[in-house]
């Protein structure tokens, strides 16, 4: 989480750019804080600037929280956000394949799933509040282009967002499932694509050389 400062034509001093919260939400209160956010009317409120959060809200620790916090932010105008791929993620586990009756457009399986089952825990017996956070994370812009500040999860690749912007557009709102379908089909163009902006560009280490990541996985 860092803090960049920008003379902007927006009427504000800067931005503070906050990345990958991954549910710390006792560790957001903590920054916010230190970076002279204040509740005003339950909402986080910075006098001259506006945080730009930058996705991976939720995963590895409880989520709810953090979004209790960032989305007022966001609707209320004391910040900006773009998604991640774990909000991605919670899409594609989510919502309803459009031709297969009882599945969702990404199967509920793997290492991916173990890492964000937690979070669909949290709504155990809150279908309407789940689907409510899920429609809030098609609302968020998959990139954001300021001006003088560009923002992108992953990776900014002009073919790619070209791609998902002719095909699906720069959020996900109205997301048509259907049409949506290829972004979490392996194999796909829009699937490589909502990859590169999301995630980030793979490529295979030589034979033999392999590493860990934090959570074990090789």
């Amino acid at each position: 989480m860092t803090q960049k400062s920008l003379q902007t034509a927006h009427g504000i001093d800067g931005y503070d750019l906050i990345g990958d919260i991954h549910g710390c939400e006792t560790a957001l209160r903590a920054l916010l804080k230190r970076l002279g956010y204040r509740n005003k009317e339950g909402v986080l409120r910075h006098p001259s600037r506006k945080a730009i959060f930058l996705g991976d809200f939720i995963d590895r620790h409880p989520g709810r929280g953090v979004i209790a916090i960032v989305r007022p932010m966001v609707e209320q105008g004391s910040a900006l956000a773009v998604m991640g791929n774990h909000e991605f993620n919670a899409l594609g586990f989510g919502l309803p394949h459009p031709k297969i009756l009882g599945r969702r457009l990404r199967d509920r399986l793997g290492h991916t799933f173990e890492q964000h089952q937690p979070f669909i825990e949290e709504f155990k017996g809150n279908e309407r509040d789940y689907l409510d956070t899920l429609s809030w994370f098609q609302s968020l812009p998959l990139w954001l282009d300021l001006g003088e500040l560009r923002v992108v999860h992953a990776v900014w690749d002009e073919c790619a967002m070209a791609l998902i912007k002719e095909q699906i557009g720069t959020t996900l709102l109205l997301l048509n499932t259907q049409r949506a379908l290829p972004l979490f089909q392996h194999g796909t163009l829009l699937f490589e694509a909502a990859e590169f902006v999301l995630k980030g560009i793979e490529r295979s280490l030589p034979v033999g050389i392999q590493f860990k990541d934090t959570d074990g996985k090789v």
